[in-house]
């Protein structure tokens, strides 16, 4: 006879146990240590079975659940047995994490999905040099994004700037300008230099700042 996985012995988050199609997690029942199948005593009557269990370690709850629970595990993994230490084999490390499927609710295993894909971009390390920020003050710009403004056009265009990908004369001088700026003809076009330091612009904050 195969031996069953170890996964496919637990509860929680199994793709084989499912109420209205989706997989179940209660935090109270893995606190009270309801790991695997055959803990939820289904050797027995489901009241007899929810009465020992309240007697025993488990606190909120109630008999509607307890029943559910015990409808929906189907009938070829009621009673498997393997050696309950294997479930720590389940636990990993990923990076400088500790991830326990047997626990983890949703939003845990999409943390993990995303942990590899998730990285701050150029320009957000960028700005962070360039202004001496840490990382709470740069996210916060990026972040304020999508509250200060509310056109598309002026959104994206500030993602732009953010992320250093605005295309001036810089960038653009790879294909064919000479990548000085269009409006002080001295300086190379960067974004930096196009919003912080050419004159011209300059002269355009000093008149903005002074109509407020």
């Amino acid at each position: 006879m195969t031996k069953p996985l170890i996964s496919e012995c637990t509860i929680w988050n199994n793709k084989n146990i499912k109420i209205v199609c989706k997989t179940i997690y209660y935090p109270h029942y893995i606190e009270a240590r309801f790991s695997i199948c055959k803990h939820i005593l289904l050797n027995m009557n489901n009241l007899e079975s929810y009465n020992i269990a309240k007697r025993k370690v488990l606190k909120q709850s109630n008999f509607l659940v307890w029943t559910g629970i015990c409808q929906v595990i189907p009938p070829n993994l009621k009673h498997l047995e393997f050696n309950e230490n294997e479930l720590n084999s389940l636990e990993f490390q990923c990076g400088e994490n500790h991830f326990n499927p047997l626990t983890s609710r949703s939003k845990h295993f999409y943390e993990l999905l995303i942990l590899r894909k998730a990285r701050v971009s150029r320009g957000f390390i960028k700005r962070k040099e360039k202004f001496r920020l840490d990382d709470t003050a740069v996210s916060k710009a990026f972040l304020n994004l999508r509250s200060i403004w509310s056109e598309t056009f002026v959104m994206t265009f500030q993602f732009q700037i953010l992320n250093v990908i605005t295309f001036t004369n810089y960038h653009l001088a790879k294909i064919g300008p000479n990548g000085l700026c269009t409006f002080c003809g001295i300086e190379l076009e960067t974004v930096h230099h196009l919003f912080y330091e050419c004159s011209f612009t300059n002269l355009i904050w000093t008149d903005f700042a002074s109509c407020g």
